[in-house]
């Protein structure tokens, strides 16, 4: 009796909870400004999205079709055919970047050292960062440097049964996010694949974070395997301000918890639309 009693409790509590969810993603909390005698909402930034190791900005379809409608995205693709390092990717992404009117800059996995260079360069515009799954250093630093020349083209022709693999044993397999990865990495080639994972293992970008101004957000997977958890506090000691949200998820977080991290940025936009007109920004709720 008080089995099937505890578990009537709990699905009332999942609908409550998953109830809760969708009115915050379709009705936003939102930020307002007095005009005179009445007050006026603020317009959101744009929200900028760097891919991750693809790309491509095809897997950022779960995230933006969770988005309310109030907020603007800008997805930037990378050449698929180019294997172009972090230094020459970045002249892209900052000739891809608004010009006229407020953004926020988030770069997943692959691109967050990508974000924060470009955010180093204070470009006009710019009033919030946010790293998802990401790292400044190399994520994996016990990986010694002279492996990096086994990261062959070969070796990466294998990668779409590995991803595939590595949903299947992360229990978030599902067929629409198994079409979508195939997707994207049929645009990419093994050149291309191979030189992006050569430059994570590589990277440091821990002194430009530290020095940049925008307002910042970690977006972290309680179950990454990719980007484990020392990531955090490595991008901690470089920005020891530095608010972290974590959703349940593995490292495709912005595709298994959709929902989620779309009410999380976009609670995070209003902030940034906020600090636009306040000089001291709040602290994003988590």
């Amino acid at each position: 009796m008080r089995t099937c009693l505890s578990a009537a409790v709990d699905e009332v509590r999942a609908a409550a909870a998953l109830l809760a969810m969708e009115q915050r993603r379709v009705v936003p909390e939102v930020t307002y400004a007095a005009n005179g005698d009445s007050w006026m909402p603020l317009p959101l930034p744009s929200l900028v999205l760097l891919p991750g190791l693809d790309g491509t900005g095809i897997l950022f379809k779960p995230l933006i079709a969770a988005l309310p409608s109030e907020v603007s995205t800008l997805v930037v693709a990378y050449p698929g055919h180019q294997p172009l390092g972090y230094s020459e990717l970045l002249p892209i992404v900052l000739a891809a970047l608004p010009t006229h009117h407020p953004f926020v800059l988030l770069g997943e996995s692959f691109s967050g050292p990508l974000a924060v260079m470009a955010a180093a360069t204070r470009p006009p515009g710019l009033v919030g960062l946010v790293l998802c799954a990401s790292f400044v250093r190399s994520p994996h630093p016990y990986i010694p440097s002279f492996l990096n020349g086994v990261i062959r083209p070969s070796l990466l022709k294998l990668f779409p049964r590995l991803s595939q693999l590595k949903a299947l044993l992360g229990g978030y397999f599902s067929t629409p996010l198994h079409a979508l990865v195939q997707e994207a990495l049929a645009r990419v080639a093994p050149t291309v694949l191979a030189r992006r994972i050569r430059e994570v293992l590589s990277v440091d970008v821990a002194d430009q974070l530290a020095a940049c101004t925008a307002t910042l957000l970690y977006l972290k997977a309680s179950r990454d395997f990719v980007v484990p958890s020392w990531n955090v506090r490595s991008v901690k000691r470089a920005c020891p301000g530095l608010h972290v949200v974590e959703l349940s998820a593995p490292h495709m977080l912005l595709q298994v918890a959709a929902e989620q991290a779309a009410a999380v940025l976009t609670d995070f936009l209003n902030t940034c639309a906020h600090f636009t007109n306040h000089p001291t920004p709040p602290i994003p709720s988590p």
